[in-house]
């Protein structure tokens, strides 16, 4: 009954290609769909039972859209984001952030050149490489740039 379960599920996030929309909190800025998505099935601990779905976006796409600048630093395999005409990244406390290093399975604030801060992401919501683009989680979008994922069924 597992392997059916998990088969289905997998099945599922495979067919059913998300389209997602992100929006500068404030609403009344402008929004972009995004198809460059990737579902992930989060399971349990012991690695059966399904218990959400998480979604991941390409880093470069996103935040081109919504003026931040990112460069690939290939050397360290990892992205570098600042921002654009007067746009800020934030961290958890409003505090800005000067630059935003985003790495497998890492995120790094970079606060006046003089202080970081690494962020270790919880399992299975680490940023990766696929397709020679990095994905990251939607809750990275929303904590840094003030960007919410609204799903379209």
């Amino acid at each position: 009954m597992k392997k059916i379960t998990m088969i289905v599920l997998i099945f599922l996030v495979m067919v059913i290609a998300p389209t997602s929309v992100f929006a500068s909190v404030p609403a009344n800025e402008k929004s972009v769909v995004v198809q460059d998505c990737i579902a992930k099935a989060i399971f349990d601990d012991d690695g059966f039972i399904p218990v959400e779905e998480a979604y991941f976006y390409g880093l470069r796409n996103v935040c081109e859209v919504f003026d931040y600048n990112v460069e690939w630093e290939s050397s360290q395999s990892r992205a570098i984001v600042t921002s654009l005409n007067g746009k800020t990244l934030t961290d958890d406390n409003g505090n800005s952030i000067d630059t935003l290093v985003i790495e497998p399975r890492n995120v790094i604030e970079l606060f006046g050149g003089e202080s970081a801060r690494l962020v270790q992401l919880p399992a299975n919501y680490e940023p990766f490489i696929e397709n020679n683009k990095l994905y990251v989680h939607s809750s990275i979008f929303e904590k840094y740039f003030g960007l919410k994922s609204v799903m379209d069924e």
